[in-house]
C-alpha cells in the first residue's frame, strides 16, 4: 500500500552495499535480517513505539528471517525513505544447482549443489502410473525367499500348511498342501497293510489264521490247520483234527514191502485159499492166475502166475545171456531193492 515512490537517486555500486540489508523490489521496501529495534539489536532510532519489533518477522526468504527498515518516526521503509541504504540486490548469486541433474526421488541440495534422497530411511523410489516417483517404505517380504507353499509376513515366511501336511505339487494344481503319507516307509510284512492315520501295520489275517502262500494266489490268510501236529496211525489220516481210518467196513490196515501199509479185504476165508488165490469177503476163494497160467512157487518170490517150461516165467536165469529166458519172458531181478537178489525170467505183464 501506500503511494508510489519517487525516482531512486541513482544505482548502488559495490561500495554503497550493506550486507545485512536488502530491497525488495516487487515490494519496494527495504528489509534487513539484523533486527535493529526491540528484541534486536535495540537502537535507539528504531526500538520506539513506531520502530522495528524483532520478535516476529515481515519475510521469510529462503530460511532467513527479515524484518522492514522502520526507525521510531514511523517511516514505512520504502525505498524513497533509506536511499542512503543499499536499495537494488547487486549481482545474482550462484545457484550452486544449476545444471545439475538428480534422479528419481532426489532433489538438489542448495547449500552445496548435492543430490539428495527425498525417501527417508527404509524407505524406496517406486514408480506409479498416477502419482510418477514416490517414496515407499521397503518391502521387507522382497528378499524372504519363502517356499511354494508360505507366505511372507512382515520378512518373516510361515507355511499355509496345517500340522502333518507337506507341501505337493500337481502339473494341474500347481504346488498345493497334502496330508502326509505315514505309510510311505512303512515296510510292512506279507498278509499285512498299513493303517494310514498312524503308519502302523496291521495283518490282514483274523484270529487263528496264518498267512500263506500260494504260487497262482500269492500270500494270503488261511485257516489254521486242525491237523498240525495230529499224528494218526498206520491206514489213518487226520480230519478236522482227529483220526480216521483210510479202511471201510470189512477191511484191514495190512503191509506189503512195495505198497507199504494198505487196506484190504478181511480175509474170510480164514487161510483157506491156496497159493495164488485170494479170498473175495464172501469165504470163497478164487483163482488169480489168467487163462493159460498156472500158479507157480518160487522160493524167493513165493506164489505167481506164469507159464512152466525151460525159461519160463519163474526160472532162474543168467542176466548176461539175452536168451535164457523165452520170449516174451525177460531176464529181471526178484527184489530190485536188494542188489543180491537172484534174477529170474519174468513176465512184463505181471509184474
Amino acid at each position: 500500500g501506500g503511494p508510489s515512490p519517487p525516482p531512486l537517486a541513482g544505482e548502488c555500486s559495490p561500495g554503497n552495499e550493506i550486507g545485512h540489508l536488502l530491497y525488495l523490489e516487487e515490494d519496494d521496501v527495504v528489509v534487513t535480517s539484523r533486527c535493529l529495534g526491540n528484541g534486536g539489536d535495540d537502537l535507539p532510532r528504531f526500538n520506539g513505539e513506531g520502530g522495528m519489533d524483532c520478535t516476529t518477522p515481515d519475510y521469510d526468504l529462503d530460511g532467513t528471517w527479515y524484518w522492514v527498515l522502520k526507525e521510531n518516526d514511523g517511516s514505512t521503509g520504502y525505498g524513497s525513505d533509506h536511499q542512503d541504504k543499499r536499495l537494488c540486490d547487486g549481482p545474482e548469486p550462484e545457484d550452486p544447482c544449476a545444471g545439475v541433474l538428480c534422479g528419481d526421488c532426489e532433489f538438489c541440495d542448495q547449500a552445496n549443489g548435492n543430490c539428495v534422497s527425498d525417501c527417508a530411511d527404509g524407505q524406496t523410489c517406486e514408480e506409479d502410473a498416477v502419482i510418477g516417483f514416490h517414496c515407499a517404505d521397503a518391502d521387507p517380504c522382497a528378499n524372504a525367499g519363502c517356499g511354494p507353499c508360505d507366505i511372507c509376513d512382515a520378512g518373516n515366511c510361515i507355511s499355509t500348511c496345517a500340522d502333518g501336511q507337506t507341501c505337493e505339487f500337481d502339473v494341474l494344481d500347481g504346488y498345493y498342501c497334502a496330508s502326509a503319507d505315514l505309510c510311505a516307509n512303512a515296510g510292512c510284512g506279507d498278509c499285512e497293510f498299513c493303517d494310514p492315520t498312524n503308519g502302523n501295520c496291521v495283518s490282514e489275517c483274523a484270529d487263528g489264521q496264518t498267512c500263506e502262500f500260494d504260487g497262482v494266489a500269492g500270500f494270503f490268510c488261511a485257516d489254521p490247520d486242525p491237523c498240525a501236529g495230529v499224528a494218526c496211525g498206520n491206514c489213518e489220516h487226520c480230519d478236522a483234527g482227529s483220526c480216521v481210518s483210510d479202511c471201510s467196513d470189512g477191511e484191514t490196515c495190512e503191509y506189503d514191502d512195495i505198497a507199504g501199509f494198505f487196506c484190504a479185504v478181511t480175509d474170510t476165508c480164514q487161510g483157506a485159499c491156496l497159493p495164488c488165490q485170494a479170498c473175495d469177503g464172501f469165504a470163497n476163494c478164487i483163482d488169480m492166475c489168467p487163462d493159460g497160467q498156472s500158479c507157480m512157487v518160487d522160493p524167493v518170490i513165493g506164489p505167481f502166475c506164469g507159464v512152466a517150461g525151460g525159461g519160463g516165467v519163474g526160472e532162474t536165469c543168467d542176466p548176461n545171456d539175452i536168451n535164457s529166458c523165452t520170449p516174451p519172458y525177460v531176464c529181471m531181478p526178484v527184489d530190485f531193492n536188494d542188489p543180491a537178489s537172484p534174477w529170474a525170467c519174468m513176465d512184463m505183464g505181471i509184474i
